[in-house]
């Protein structure tokens, strides 16, 4: 009997990774039944035509689909490849479990994430840590296809020791209690955290900037609240009791076009959340210019 399939491999390789972005290339190659170089050889067109994003995570290439680019070639009505793979999908090979967020809905296609925090390690590194992440995000816009465009808010610079270190992380393995209790093998399941670090980039220890996701922050309407969302989360899962660490600030930013007074107030309410954390003084964003100075409310106002 011939082997075939209703499928191309550059389509296989797509539905591997819509059922589980955590996936790694050897790990394709074997689904898809082709060979490792085939399978770079895929996801390198693929990404290129705008279908798939890749970034760096440790030594590991992680790779996210953007579902709604039309199929080619063009028809009277442009089927989007997330349609086609929803009807494909089915449960992960021995009961798996396969997070429910591979593909980005649509508010986030494109992106790494709605909304970064750029963690310094200290006061002292802000300006080179600011001018560097000027530039990277810069780079971004200009080398990146419209498929793969960073368009992610700034919420906030954090002076953090650590880093991200300890900070939560938006997709991490649970164990399934219930059946170890019952003497069953279990099998860790892949859980999505309210919210948590999604991918970060860094630079020598100095300062790491983060795309944070979540279902909290998907829900979330304006920029505002998300600050709140992730202050709040992050300070819960890494404080010292009483409050913030010692040695922290939060610097908050907002896009230069907003009016001073509610800057001012959206910085007094942070402080009344965290008094210990957030400072008085605040960045301002700029579409051409990227991130300002601090300043405070006084200071705009001159």
């Amino acid at each position: 009997m011939t082997d075939w399939t209703f499928l191309t491999n550059h389509a296989r390789v797509l539905l591997c990774i819509a059922r589980d972005d955590q996936m790694q290339l050897p790990q394709i190659a074997d689904e898809v039944g082709i060979t490792e170089r085939a399978t770079r050889r895929i996801i390198t067109e693929l990404e290129r035509a705008g279908y798939l994003e890749r970034s760096r995570d440790g030594l590991t290439d992680r790779y996210r689909l953007n579902g709604k680019l039309p199929l080619r070639p063009r028809t009277d009505r442009d089927v989007a490849v997330g349609e086609v793979l929803d009807l494909l999908e089915h449960p992960a090979r021995d009961g798996a479990s396969v997070a429910s967020v591979a593909r980005l809905e649509p508010r986030l296609v494109g992106t790494t994430s709605a909304w970064m925090v750029l963690l310094v390690r200290s006061v002292d590194d802000v300006d080179a840590a600011v001018s560097a992440v000027n530039d990277y995000l810069n780079h971004l816009r200009e080398g990146l296809s419209p498929a793969s465009r960073h368009d992610s808010t700034l919420l906030g610079i954090w002076v953090r020791g650590d880093l991200e270190e300890g900070l939560p992380e938006w997709l991490h393995y649970e164990s399934a209690t219930p059946a170890a209790a019952q003497g069953k093998t279990s099998r860790p399941t892949m859980v999505e955290a309210m919210v948590g670090v999604r991918r970060s980039v860094s630079l020598s220890g100095l300062w790491t900037l983060c795309w944070i996701d979540g279902p909290l922050l998907r829900a979330t309407d304006t920029t505002d609240q998300a600050r709140r969302h992730v202050l709040d989360a992050f300070v819960a899962a890494t404080s010292e009791p009483g409050g913030a660490r010692s040695g922290d600030i939060f610097y908050a930013s907002f896009a230069a076009s907003r009016p001073s007074a509610f800057m001012a107030a959206d910085v007094a309410d942070l402080r009344a959340r965290h008094p210990r954390l957030v400072a008085e003084r605040w960045f301002v964003v700029d579409d051409d210019q990227g991130i300002q100075g601090l300043i405070t409310y006084s200071e705009i106002d001159r």
